[in-house]
């Protein structure tokens, strides 16, 4: 058997299990490419606004706001010994305008309802053990609907942003045990409400949890037919804004299925645990990949320790 460190809830939802176990043993590039950069970054801002109340929506603060969390971002990642490649910093101005253009969205459309939510807080460290095995992530957002306007009234929500352009479906998010664990944390585990006076809270509470796909703040480029958030299709004209159900994608976990997730993560490990990490190959994935230099291939001798190709 393998021993595995603390697990990530990343570590569960990876489409190649040949990459988890070649992270954990420190065999990746020390890269930050452009979709890691820009998720980073976006999340930065938004943490940004909520912590610090900031729901004006003018072009000028929020593009002040871009710049000093770039600074603190650069840092982290220079702290971390992670290089921007080459992509991020030739594409950096276009990327600072996407993300002005999409907080700005985000303040217009959720600003008033958060404003009538309780914030617990933003990137909040979490933990938990299932059996034996420890867990642990950060929460991107987690707040109480106190107004009912998330369709939660009274209770805890838990966020994950998400940048990337492919949108999930439901048939995806009912399996996904990253927030699946996420959901879970809410209810058994122990969040850091505030990681500078490391004051944890265990609220053993069934909440909510979205997957909210940030690019779908941008109003619709052409004219489509789509359902509204009641269930119905309607034509959008060009311009219109999309219905929130296309923006905060909820899971829609059930109470009641925490033992069959629970079994699904635990099944997770113990792959991980047998050493099971086959790799899946996918046509564009693996030339980005950070691991690649140091995966098994066939049109090349044996990879010798340490060696990069």
């Amino acid at each position: 058997m393998r021993p595995l460190p603390e697990i990530h809830t990343g570590m569960l939802t990876d489409k190649c299990p040949r990459r988890v176990q070649l992270r954990i043993e420190g065999k990746a590039r020390n890269e930050a490419p452009s979709a890691l950069f820009r998720g980073v970054l976006i999340g930065e801002v938004l943490r940004s606004v909520h912590e610090n109340g900031a729901w004006q929506n003018d072009e000028a603060f929020i593009g002040d706001l871009v710049a000093l969390c770039e600074a603190k971002v650069r840092k982290q990642m220079a702290e971390e010994n992670r290089m921007l490649t080459d992509a991020v910093e030739t594409n950096l101005a276009e990327m600072r305008e996407e993300i002005v253009r999409h907080v700005g969205w985000y303040i217009e459309r959720f600003g008033a309802r958060f404003k009538v939510s309780t914030l617990i807080g933003c990137e909040l460290p979490c933990r938990m053990k299932i059996g034996k095995v420890k867990f642990a992530s950060h929460l991107d957002l987690v707040f109480r609907d106190d107004s009912g306007l998330f369709g939660n009234k009274g209770g805890i929500v838990v966020w994950d942003w998400k940048m990337r352009q492919e949108a999930p479906t439901r048939a995806y998010l009912s399996r996904n045990l990253q927030l699946g664990l996420y959901w879970l944390m809410v209810q058994e585990g122990s969040i850091c409400v505030s990681p500078e006076l490391e004051v944890w809270n265990t609220f053993g509470e069934v909440g909510t949890a979205a997957w909210v796909h940030l690019p779908y703040l941008k109003p619709f480029g052409r004219a489509t037919v789509v359902k509204d958030d009641e269930g119905v299709e309607r034509e959008y004209a060009k311009g219109d804004t999309r219905p929130d159900s296309a923006i905060i994608r909820e899971c829609g976990f059930r109470d009641g299925a925490q033992e069959k997730l629970k079994s699904e993560i635990l099944m997770r490990v113990e792959i991980m645990r047998r050493g099971l990490d086959i790799a899946v190959p996918d046509p564009t994935g693996c030339h980005l990949c950070e691991c690649e230099p140091w995966c098994d291939r066939f049109d090349t001798a044996d990879i010798k320790e340490g060696s990069i190709r």
